[in-house]
Formats: C-alpha cells, structure tokens, sequence
C-alpha cells in the first residue's frame, strides 16, 4: 500500500511539474502582451505604388502568437476605400502574419477602418497607418513651383513676402517642374529696374534696382503631359520685399531669416524624431533580450530540476518530501522568471523635472531626454522618477512605459 501511495505521489508531483511547464512557457513565449498589442498599428509595405485604383498591401506581425490563436473580422469596403482580400500566415517561431490588400479610388491621405481581431478570448480593434494616395503616373497633372537658395519654395499663389533683400542684391532660385514627359520651352519676361541671369535651363538669378514690394518673374512652361498632350504651366505668384542697403546696413533680413530659422528647424526636427525612433527601437530591442534571457535560464533551471528529480527517481527514493522540495523550487522559479519576463521599462522622453510635483514649481532638474528610468512614486498626474542621483517629478505623459 506504501509502495502504490508513493507511486501516486510522484506520478502527482510530475503531472504538476508538467502542468507548471506548459502554462508558464506559453506565458512566456507569447513575447506581446495585450498593452503592446493595442500600441500596434497595421502598417503599408515598402516599395509598393500608391495611387489611385492600385492595390496596397498591409501588414501585421503578431510575434509568440500562433496563427491558431487569432480570429480576424472579414474588414468591409468603405467610402473611397475597396478592401480586397487578406492573408494569414505563420512567421517565424509561433508568430502569426496578417497581410491585407485595398484599392482606393481618390487621391489624397487615407486610412482604413481598424481592423478587428481576436486573440484568444480578448478582442482588438488595431489602428491602420494612413497613406498617401495620389493619382497613377499618367493622370497626374504637370506642376512647376520655385525653390529659392535659401530653402523656401513657393508651390502656390501667394499675395505676401516670401522674404526680404536690399537694392542690387541678388536673389537666386530654380524651377522645379514636375509630372511631365518634356519640356518644350521656358518663357518670361524680365520686370522692369532689375538684372536677369539666366544660369542653367531652369536656376536664375534676379537683381532688383529698386526698393519696394516686386513680384517674382513669372514664367510660362510649355510641356508634354504624361499622359501625352500639350499643355501650359506657370510658376506661382509671389513677392519680395526691397529696401535701401543704407536702411539695412548691420541689420539682418528679418524674412529671410525667418525662412533659414524654419527650414533649419525642420531639420532639426526631422532628426530628432529619427533618434527618438531609433531610441525607441534599442528600448523595444532591450526588453526583447531580456525576456529570452528569462526563457533561457528558466529552461535551465528546470532542466536541473528535472534531472534531480528522474536521478531520485531511478535511486527508488519513496520519501515524497525531496520531490515535493523540488515542486516548490520549480514553482519559485517559474514566479521569478516570470515576473522578470514581464517587468516594464520606464523611459523619459521629454519635458521638464521638478523637484516637487506642481506646474508653478521654479526649480528644475537635469535628467537626459530618453533615458531609462525608475518610478518611485504614482501620485495623480505625476511620477517621482530617478536616474542616478537624481530625482525628481514629472508629468505622466513625459514617461513612455514599455
């Protein structure tokens, strides 16, 4: 009776050990929790055409899901928008692929409705990545706009200043003509109290020799079309204001300056926004490594605990204390490796630190822009978080949890 109740015991012990395994490594393995999933955005695939009645492919990667495990709502054509058909695959270990194709039939910015899917008993509505429609190659209309030395381009009629200069300096821009099979001939007429360089086929150089507000030449563009006709364009309406050089001497065009300050600063942002998506990535990358160093030393550890358990097995060890120890061990484990799996990382990205948690508060700290932290207190509307020896308050929305 001993001998069957202690085989009992061990046929319990390894069914728990079993049971235990398989919950905690599918926890694991799925590698997205339903946070993520909501942050997901259903995106275009690359180095496709965008235009009108052309069909456009989307993309979704659920990675750790298996394509089993997801059930996609059949998506309805829309106003402007045919949905086609969609695809389910596999991708890569137990990651699911969702591919669908659309047709719009407008030029412009679209985006789908989002698209519904279930993943086990829990429903998503995940988001499209809206798209630049434009019109096929052949239909697309010709267009001419100027583009000035300085940066600024004129791509419509414009009744102000594009910028400020002084008598006898020079203003260089270029034509910039778009849409067409050919350019049959370029004419203007040179405005009166000025020089006109022509430099290229399409760059020239305009001196005015009088103060006032004058109109940029205005050019006439004979062109083929795409789609093979013939047809005029013109450059758009625009002016430049004209001072005495006296009246400007040691003062620097307010306008002009405007236009650099601008275009520098849409350079400046554009490369923010790339390292703040390249910072984003490495923070994803990260919490990406550390779960599969959780799996792995998880599999270790129960490896090890198998093994002891098979060796006090084939020693005929009858006692149920030692694999009841060993339950517990494996049990620890599998908390730990899971609460390891699945710990947040908190990053700030922007804004200002203070030292007490309040808007009007003077004194601001010093802690780098995308850097990780760690929240030490959830108070409203504010986190007290730390980097180093420095810590302070900020605003929830500074904190991006990953």
């Amino acid at each position: 009776m001993e001998k069957q109740r202690n085989h009992k015991n061990i046929r319990f012990v390894f069914g728990l050990l079993i049971l235990l395994f398989s919950a905690v490594s599918s926890s694991l393995y799925a590698q997205i929790s339903p946070e993520q999933i909501r942050r997901l955005e259903i995106a275009p695939v690359d180095n496709q055409n965008f235009s009108v009645n052309e069909d456009v492919k989307y993309q979704l990667i659920l990675p750790g899901i298996s394509p089993l495990n997801v059930y996609i709502t059949n998506p309805e054509s829309e106003d402007k928008i045919i949905f086609k058909t969609l695809r389910r695959t596999s991708d890569g270990e137990d990651g699911t692929r969702i591919e669908l194709w659309y047709q719009f039939n407008e030029a412009g910015d679209f985006a789908p409705e989002p698209l519904q899917l279930k993943i086990g008993s829990k429903l998503f509505q995940i988001s499209f990545v809206k798209v630049r429609i434009t019109e096929r190659f052949e239909n697309k209309r010709p267009s001419a706009y100027l583009k000035f030395s300085n940066g600024k381009t004129v791509s419509r009629n414009t009744s102000s200043s594009i910028l400020q200069t002084t008598i006898s300096k020079a203003v260089s821009f270029q034509i910039v003509i778009e849409n067409v099979k050919d350019i049959k001939s370029i004419d203007y007429e040179i405005p009166k109290n000025s020089l006109f360089t022509k430099k290229s086929d399409t760059s020239f150089e305009w001196t005015p020799l009088k103060k006032g507000r004058l109109k940029v030449p205005e050019f006439k563009i004979n062109v083929t079309a795409n789609n093979g006709n013939n047809t005029e364009i013109r450059t758009p309406e625009c002016y430049i204001t004209v001072i005495d050089g006296a009246q400007n001497a040691g003062t620097p065009s307010l306008k002009a300056d405007q236009s650099f300050a601008d275009s520098f600063t849409e350079t400046i942002t554009s490369n923010l926004e790339e390292e703040t998506s390249v910072s984003a990535d490495n923070f994803e990358l990260k919490i990406q490594r550390r779960r599969k160093t959780c799996i792995k030393w998880l599999f270790i550890s129960l490896g090890l605990i198998l093994l002891a358990a098979l060796s006090m097995w084939m020693m005929k060890i009858k006692s149920p204390f030692p694999y009841l120890v060993l339950s517990v061990l494996l049990i620890l484990a599998m908390i730990l490796f899971t609460v390891l799996s699945k710990k947040h990382l908190a990053v700030y990205t922007e804004g200002t630190v203070k030292s007490i948690p309040e808007l009007n508060s003077g004194k601001i700290l010093q802690i780098p822009e995308n850097t990780e932290v760690k929240i030490l207190k959830d108070v409203g509307g504010w986190y007290c978080i730390q980097n180093g020896t420095v810590t302070g308050w900020t605003l929830k929305e500074n904190v991006r949890i990953y």
